[in-house]
């Protein structure tokens, strides 16, 4: 046998072969800027005369406020904590969350080998979409770990914890394969971004057509809903 099938053997058995055409040549996992106009968009709205604003503790960041109708003067604190750590167990994730700021180009890319939270969008439960995202492959190092992200589909549910020791439920509503040249801006204003009362997760790779000089074509988003605790 030679050396170059006994490579691509390996290669198939590991990752199926679109799966090792990606190990063999992807280089990182980029996806494009998130547009500026849109990341404020995540920021707490001021409060309207009519409501009363009830102070909102998240952990050890910074109090924001909220605006929630009232018929009384009562404060309520709302407690949020920090997302820390995914597992999903249908494709093997299991691991911390590393939180992130965007770029100096506006692009949000995880550091190899580990998931991240953007720390520009909303904390379990909190109104919003909120963005979680991990490299597909490396050319050298093998599968990274959203490699195996095109294998969930809708029903499929996982599970994200808080620093509060909170564990949430979410449960997969759609699969969305995106261009990153003419549909991710739309996507991120149109989709992402269109919804800001409802708390929706994020899970964003890489994925398509594999070009030449390594990138892929299209960024793979699986939006996830919480799912209501039971009692």
């Amino acid at each position: 046998m030679s050396k170059r099938l006994a490579i691509l053997l390996v290669g198939i058995a590991l990752f199926g072969a679109s799966g090792w055409s990606t190990w063999q040549y992807v280089t990182q996992f980029r996806p494009q800027p998130i547009p500026t106009e849109v990341l404020s968009l995540t920021t707490v709205a001021s409060p309207s005369p009519s409501t009363t604003t009830v102070p909102v503790v998240i952990s050890t960041a910074p109090p924001t406020t909220e605006p929630v109708a009232s018929t009384t003067s009562t404060t309520v604190p709302v407690v949020y904590g920090r997302p820390v750590h995914l597992t999903i167990e249908k494709i093997g994730v299991d691991d911390p969350l590393v939180p992130i700021n965007l770029g100096p180009q506006g692009e949000l890319e995880a550091v190899p080998f580990t998931i991240a939270w953007y720390q520009g969008s909303v904390w379990p439960e909190q109104p919003g979409p909120m963005l979680v995202a991990a490299h597909v492959a490396w050319a050298k190092d093998g599968p990274d770990r959203f490699a195996r992200l095109t294998e969930l589909r809708s029903e499929d549910k996982f599970q994200l914890a808080n620093e509060l020791g909170e564990i949430f439920t979410y449960v997969v509503t759609d699969i969305y394969q995106v261009d990153k040249e003419d549909g991710f801006n739309p996507f991120i204003h149109d989709v992402i971004y269109a919804n800001k009362t409802e708390h929706v997760l994020w899970l964003n790779t890489c994925g398509g057509e594999l070009r030449p000089t390594g990138s892929f074509a299209d960024n793979i988003f699986v939006r996830a809903t919480l799912v209501p605790e039971e009692g």
